[in-house]
């Protein structure tokens, strides 16, 4: 995994790859309601809207 992060890290530049951690309770929620079939809460998923969206701003092109 972290292999991965600085491959990231090289390939797309350091401001944007430091967005990937914030991203991680967000897929933990959409996997467990996936995978397991645990819907999430109106708070998770407000959170999940909420960080997916800003990870779609910060990986735009400006």
């Amino acid at each position: 995994m972290l292999y991965l992060f600085a491959f990231s890290v090289q390939t797309i530049g350091v401001a944007r790859a430091a967005v990937f951690p914030a991203t991680v309770p967000a897929l933990t929620i959409l996997a467990g309601w996936l995978l397991l079939g645990e819907p999430p809460t109106a708070l998770q998923a407000a959170e999940l809207v909420t960080v997916l969206f800003g990870f779609y701003l910060a990986q735009r092109q400006r």
